[in-house]
């Protein structure tokens, strides 16, 4: 039998807690995933700067065969 459905809660008058709607107590861990999913997502979205997409496309190319270089 749950613990929920028991008679015990009322013996000790123990009241259940009931959350909010966005209430992130109740879910924690998945309040704490999603933020860190998210703060990724906005760091991808963030825009490149004043760099040219040439200069960019250049700069990969090169991070590229540097760490080819060093395998």
């Amino acid at each position: 039998m749950p613990f929920r459905l028991s008679e015990r809660p009322a013996e000790a008058e123990i009241e259940p807690y009931v959350a909010g709607v966005g209430d992130s107590s109740g879910n924690a861990l998945t309040d704490t995933i999603n933020g860190f999913f998210n703060a990724k997502v906005i760091h991808l979205l963030e825009p490149l700067g004043n760099i040219a997409p040439v200069e960019a496309e250049g700069q990969s190319y090169a991070k590229l065969d540097a760490t080819a270089m060093a395998a």
